[in-house]
């Protein structure tokens, strides 16, 4: 299942390093130097890889919508069904939950954007 949402879904890990003041200090004191340009491509695809389902799901639910998607994973739920299943995998509880988590930091990182945009213009 392959779908391209209108709004561009934020990826786990950025291509471009952020100022993060309370890791420098505590990376200095164990000794642990700042990545090479390889070792945060190496950290980015760690952190993309093995969550395909997740991503699956995210997808699904975002190109559906949550006014649908919700609803029915709630109904099945007060209907006695621990998980139903999408494209053949099953979704529990604790997958929706993360998906929806994931969905509204979306955005709110699309929104803070354009607001950050109509600030600077």
């Amino acid at each position: 299942m392959t779908c391209t949402p209108a709004v561009a879904i934020p990826t786990r890990h950025p291509t471009e390093r952020a100022h993060a003041p309370l890791v420098a200090p505590l990376a200095r004191l164990l000794g642990i130097a700042p990545p090479s340009d390889a070792e945060w491509r190496v950290i980015g695809e760690a952190f993309t890889l093995g969550d395909a389902p997740m991503d699956e799901l995210v997808e699904w639910m975002y190109s559906a919508g949550m006014d649908t998607t919700r609803p029915l994973f709630d109904k099945a739920l007060a209907e006695g069904v621990g998980a139903v299943t999408v494209d053949g995998k099953m979704i529990d509880v604790p997958v929706v939950e993360r998906a929806q988590l994931l969905l509204e930091r979306q955005a709110a990182i699309v929104g803070r954007e354009a607001k950050m945009a109509r600030v600077s213009s």
